[in-house]
């Protein structure tokens, strides 16, 4: 559907056509684009891209946003950046905050799921940060959303944080642009602003994609601007120049199969090309869609067709309330009717929300300054809110002997999250004295345990012995079976594979910088026997590598080192990388760990010492030569499965090297 050539004088006396005129088929584009990612976030196995209809949410809010402008500014002469801002607040607004609050309220009451760090993400939601925060905690968006029922239902605020900061910065940036030309006589070159900004961002994403960085270019404000500003870019050109809207060339069907075939066909791991530096090209040919919807077509008629223009319409509720709702209401293993259900839950919240909430408000005569003044009271009250949010006891489960028979259970095991306290047989305790904040006269030397399954099981014997220092020493567990340093990927096994993407980063970037914020910790101990020797894939599971391949080696070189960068940067004075003996065969094992028969403990173990030789805030333990040397390296008492030690053993262990060797380095 073509705009209708409405003439209008502008300020100097040129003559150009309205601002916007109301397409049908956009309203179809957002339809398509909230079912791609409900779609994606549902686990439809048909839309494994699905998450790509953000991608087009940016360009089209960039290019609506951007035509609204330029009209406000030919008619009048000036953009009214307070009451831009005012609009934005209204449309935008009710919906989000009333969903933080009832997510707030319903967390209080320890209703649904309480993720760990609750608290912390609706208040970054609420500050219009969400990105960031999933940024700071090197967390990818498909990691983020796989396995709902283990995720906080806020994390989807991360796209509206981004479209919120561009709506903040943008209208600025026009402001003074525009000004400019307009001294210069040359408004109609103002695709030159837009364009320049695109081309600096398009220069991010390839410094970003260079670096091999995925998280900051899916989740990165100034990555994600390529795809904003490439709607911005079309908004200046149509706006100026209308005269090269394409006409009789099939471009809108060619360019929505394209955005379909990628939604059918595109991975989410962070490998796929989106994570690399591919969003801005697919921005491309979301505009191409928007230029050739333009046209009068059967195809454009289709799109906006009334029931699309009827989801579309309501696609903001719709993406707000769906991933709560599939959090509180996981559906892992339930028929098509359950899911249905689910979905119109969503749709009818939505409906609602757009009839009784964001249409009445949106309509209101009050703007400016009392609705940001509201906005911000709003935010407020809902941050406050979060001051309430308990998130549960911490859950410990004690080590003693591990079944051996249960190489999977073993390998994904509860860990023991016990700072120093009094441990007993009980399923949870409180959360204990490490997480006192230290005061001037406190001698207390802190140590944190991360690591893998091998981690846990000797950090039973390391808070054991930490009891017999009469609370000189505090010990911390962040470890989890089937977590190493090495991020994201997959494991061939998919019950490891699911702690590797749901437990793993909950421990790296949630309770780890927990422990690290609530007081100063001396050392933080590391030991990964299995996870980081495994092999893995990170190309949504089409090839498969082991640490000897040198590309996996560089991957687990470069994330040792930033968790080293990260953790010392947080406070911790030290990290102490503890070499773990070589597994052995067992009888009840029908063959012996092979990370050390082809080599990728090996590479790992190497890697570890290249750090303690760089660095002088690394240092090595030796626990396989100690245990080698005391002839302990196959006994089954001590090691039943060949790998991990038994909490007796463990103890001993603890008492016999590992403490004494730890106080040694705390003395130095």
């Amino acid at each position: 559907m073509t705009d209708t050539v409405l003439r209008s004088s502008a300020p100097d006396g040129r003559v150009t056509v309205p601002a916007l005129t109301y397409q049908p088929a956009l309203d179809g584009v957002r339809a398509f684009a909230v079912i791609a990612v409900v779609a994606f976030h549902a686990g439809a196995s048909w839309a494994p891209g699905g998450y790509l209809g953000v991608s087009v949410f940016f360009t089209l809010s960039g290019y609506l946003i951007t035509t609204v402008l330029l009209g406000e500014y030919e008619s009048s002469g000036r953009i009214d950046l307070l009451q831009f801002v005012s609009r934005r607040i209204r449309r935008l607004a009710p919906a989000s905050l009333l969903t933080l609050g009832v997510l707030t309220v319903l967390a209080i009451a320890g209703i649904g799921n309480v993720a760990s760090g609750e608290a912390r993400h609706i208040r970054w939601a609420a500050a219009h940060l969400a990105n960031w925060d999933q940024l700071a905690t090197d967390t990818t968006y498909a990691d983020a959303v796989s396995g709902a029922s283990e995720q906080s239902p806020v994390l989807h605020f991360w796209s509206l944080a981004i479209e919120e900061q561009f709506y903040v910065v943008w209208p600025a940036v026009m402001i003074v642009g525009l000004a400019v030309l307009r001294r210069a006589g040359g408004l109609r070159h103002f695709v030159v602003v837009p364009g320049l900004a695109l081309v600096l961002s398009w220069a991010f994403v390839a410094l970003l994609a260079s670096r091999g960085d995925a998280e900051s270019i899916y989740l990165n404000s100034g990555s994600r601007g390529a795809e904003i500003l490439t709607g911005c870019v079309l908004a200046a050109v149509l706006r100026f120049r209308p005269e090269l809207g394409i006409r009789r060339v099939p471009v809108a069907p060619v360019c929505a199969g394209a955005i379909v075939l990628a939604v059918v066909l595109t991975g989410s791991s962070s490998e796929a090309w989106p994570y690399r530096g591919g969003l801005p090209i697919f921005a491309l040919v979301s505009a191409g869609l928007i230029v050739g919807l333009r046209q009068r077509s059967r195809f454009s008629a289709a799109v906006g067709s009334r029931p699309l223009v009827w989801i579309g319409r309501r696609s903001y509720g719709i993406y707000l309330a769906h991933w709560p709702i599939f959090v509180l209401v996981p559906l892992e293993s339930a028929g098509v009717a359950a899911h249905l259900a689910r979905l119109g839950v969503v749709v009818a919240l939505a409906a609602a929300s757009y009839r009784w909430l964001e249409q009445p408000i949106r309509r209101r005569v009050t703007r400016g300054i009392p609705t940001v003044i509201a906005a911000v009271v709003g935010a407020v009250v809902v941050i406050g809110g979060t001051l309430l949010i308990d998130d549960g006891p911490i859950a410990v489960t004690a080590v003693d002997e591990i079944d051996v028979r249960d190489r999977e259970a073993v390998a994904i095991g509860e860990r023991p999250v016990v700072p120093v306290a009094e441990t007993t047989e009980a399923d949870e305790v409180d959360v204990p004295a490490m997480t006192e904040p230290a005061t001037d006269a406190d001698t207390t030397s802190r140590l944190v345990v991360v690591g893998d399954s091998t981690a846990v099981a000797l950090s039973s014997g390391l808070v054991d012995w930490a009891e017999t220092t009469d609370g000189d020493v505090q010990v911390g567990i962040a470890a989890h079976g089937a977590c190493g340093l090495v991020r994201g990927g997959h494991y061939a096994n998919e019950t490891l594979d699911a702690a590797l993407s749901m437990d793993c980063p909950a421990e790296l970037d949630v309770n780890l910088p927990e422990l690290l914020s609530t007081a100063p910790i001396d050392i933080v101990v590391v030991m990964v026997s299995l996870a980081d020797t495994w092999e893995r894939s990170w190309d949504d599971r089409e090839t498969w590598t082991l640490p000897t391949d040198p590309e996996h080696a560089d991957r687990v070189r470069r994330d040792y080192a930033r968790f080293v960068d990260d953790v010392t940067t947080s406070g911790a004075e030290r990290v102490v990388f503890v070499r773990p003996p070589v597994a052995y065969r067992t009888a009840d094992l029908d063959e012996p760990e092979p990370a050390w028969a082809n080599g990728s403990a090996a590479v790992v173990d190497d890697i570890a010492r290249e750090l303690a030789a760089e660095r002088d805030d690394v240092e090595l333990l030796d626990l396989r030569t100690f245990v080698e040397e005391a002839g302990l390296d196959d006994d089954e008492a001590l090691r039943p499965d060949g790998i991990h030690w038994t909490a007796e053993a463990s103890g001993q262990l603890a008492e016999e090297w590992l403490g004494p060797s730890l106080l040694t380095m705390l003395a130095d």
